[in-house]
């Protein structure tokens, strides 16, 4: 287009010179000086010109109307992550401009594949803080929730893939690894609120009631938990399903 446009402007001013070499050309005449052969010659060449003008703004138009035909736009709003071609390079049909990130963020999870059958849509997901680092490490008390939206069919290089929502996702980066923590078992167990234990010499007891009266008996705790946001013991050994326990 700038050739085009480089070439008008020269048309341009050799119109000006044509029409003035033919108002010249005909005060000429009038007084005698010159011939009528001469006049008609320089008509001529500024009808010559003028045509030469109109061709080159059509042509100009023509290739307004191209650049036009061959804009881009991006099939949804985001974020570009790769361009891979550069300004003024020819691009053929069907060939990669840019990549774009559109619509909401995700997180995506590559599984192990011995978890597949394990993992439910709508599971919560912990997300650990970003960034993550040796002296700011993500733990689970930091770790964000989010929900399990979907599980992919396909299996690809042993791992299944799964895509979590979870709000404030997106941030610059697009392929930035976090930790995650995602439930992918079920087990039942006994468990006491943390303030049924008393420890004493070493040893956890657990109040209970009993036909008999309230007794105290030996328990073996496993690991702590949250129960809805209320802290608990896991009892491994000491306690039976059905058992009443006692609290201070």
């Amino acid at each position: 287009q700038q050739a085009a446009d480089a070439k008008i402007q020269a048309l341009v001013s050799q119109l000006k010179n044509a029409e003035t070499d033919l108002d010249r050309a005909e005060q000429l005449l009038k007084s005698g000086s010159t011939t009528q052969s001469r006049v008609d010659q320089a008509r001529t060449q500024v009808d010559v010109l003028n045509n030469q003008l109109a061709a080159a703004e059509a042509d100009r138009a023509v290739i307004a109307v191209q650049a036009t035909e061959g804009s881009v736009a991006a099939p949804a709003s985001g974020r570009v992550l790769r361009v891979p071609v550069t300004q003024g390079s020819v691009v053929l049909p069907g060939e990669e401009i840019a990549l774009v990130a559109g619509g909401g963020y995700f997180l995506r999870l590559a599984l192990p594949e011995r978890h597949a059958s394990e993992i439910e849509v709508g599971a919560p997901v912990l997300v650990g803080s970003r960034p993550a680092s040796l002296d700011a490490p993500a733990t689970v008390e930091t770790a964000a929730t989010g929900t399990l939206v979907k599980v992919y069919p396909q299996i690809e290089d042993g791992r299944v893939l799964a895509d979590v929502e979870i709000e404030g996702l997106g941030d610059f980066f697009v392929g930035e690894r976090t930790l995650v923590w995602i439930p992918v078992g079920k087990r039942s167990v006994l468990s006491v609120p943390t303030d049924a234990v008393t420890t004493r010499h070493g040893v956890d007891y657990v109040r209970i009631a009993t036909e008999a009266g309230e007794m105290e008996v030996a328990v073996i705790l496993g690991s702590p938990f949250d129960d809805e946001g209320a802290p608990r013991l896991e009892v491994l050994s000491g306690l039976e399903s059905g058992d009443r326990v006692v609290l201070p």
